[in-house]
């Protein structure tokens, strides 16, 4: 079969040829229609994410969409290495495979059902948002941080403060949903100054970070101040997803006991049940069905991987088979 092949760490897949899989006990063969090139699969290419192949060569591809040989359409969830999702085939444990309507773009699903778990999840299974309350999400500008201000709306918060660098996609943030918007700027005190402001006055108690890094720590930071925010029966919850900013999250350790804040992870080794999971999935496909969710996407050929494997931002690449 034909396959976006990865013979190097830190190096873009090549097409080239490789063995077709063979599903073993409890696991299903699927033709790939769509798989989409993610910050996730960048960092488990690079050899040094927790979750990065133990051995090469492999088929890049962490997820993706395609039929079963009974012709349903799933999202494929995980994959058993050395078979990863940018291929015409891979096999996947059944379990790890979410039926996809057939009203839905498997490209747009490619795109969208990644990102948009991991913002749903963050949101609902790890803060367990309540109806009222209000978002900061930090990485605003990214795929998911776009999906993550939608999902709060639609998840019933009060309000939705949008944090991200300077640049063009900055002030569309708020045709996405966002109230209040926050240039990371230059940093220092200054950004500090200006989180703090925003969060006290949007009364912010959850905050999704896709960057980790300073602005990260500029955020705890603006959280550890008393003067903004009175004591709650329940914590800030800040959940940690991404670190596009930087590997390093430094902060007093003071901060923790002086303020009720929880922080938590949410990634591969922190995922919901497979059934919440599968639930979450049918309300994400609900929303593109209903138009309230979406993301741009470039459909690339297979045979195109090596080149548009590093390219970044928006629309998403979608690999296509």
């Amino acid at each position: 079969m034909q396959a976006a092949v990865l013979r190097t760490f830190g190096q873009p897949p090549r097409f080239e040829t490789f063995e077709e899989p063979v599903p073993g006990s409890g696991e299903v063969r699927v033709h790939m229609e769509a798989a989409a090139v993610k910050p996730l699969d960048h960092a488990v290419a690079s050899g040094g994410h927790y979750a990065s192949y133990r051995s090469l060569p492999v088929v890049a591809g962490t997820d993706g969409v395609g039929r079963l040989d009974d012709g349903r359409r799933m999202f494929v969830g995980r994959t058993r290495a050395p078979f990863g999702t940018m291929a015409e085939w891979t096999v996947a444990p059944a379990a790890a495979c979410l039926p996809i309507p057939e009203g839905v773009d498997p490209r747009a699903a490619a795109a969208a059902l990644n990102p948009g778990l991991s913002a749903w999840s963050a949101l609902e299974f790890r803060a367990h948002l309540a109806r009222g309350e209000s978002v900061m999400v930090l990485g605003a500008t990214g795929t998911a941080g776009r999906l993550a201000i939608r999902i709060s709306r639609i998840l019933g918060a009060h309000t939705v403060v949008a944090v991200a660098r300077e640049g063009p996609a900055l002030e569309g943030l708020r045709s996405e949903g966002a109230d209040a918007i926050v240039s990371i700027g230059k940093g220092g005190d200054d950004l500090v100054n200006a989180l703090a402001r925003s969060m006290g006055d949007s009364h912010v108690s959850v905050v999704l970070d896709y960057l980790s890094g300073p602005p990260a720590e500029a955020v705890i930071r603006a959280l550890a101040r008393p003067d903004l925010f009175p004591p709650t029966e329940r914590p800030i919850r800040y959940v940690q997803i991404g670190d596009s900013a930087g590997p390093m999250l430094s902060f007093p350790a003071a901060i923790l006991r002086s303020r009720f804040i929880e922080i938590m992870g949410l990634g591969l080794g922190t995922l919901p049940p497979g059934e919440t999971l599968a639930r979450t999935a049918q309300m994400l496909l609900g929303g593109l069905l209903r138009g309230e969710l979406s993301v741009p996407f470039e459909p690339v050929p297979l045979s195109d991987v090596e080149s548009a494997w590093m390219r970044k931002g928006s629309p998403r690449v979608v690999i296509v088979p």
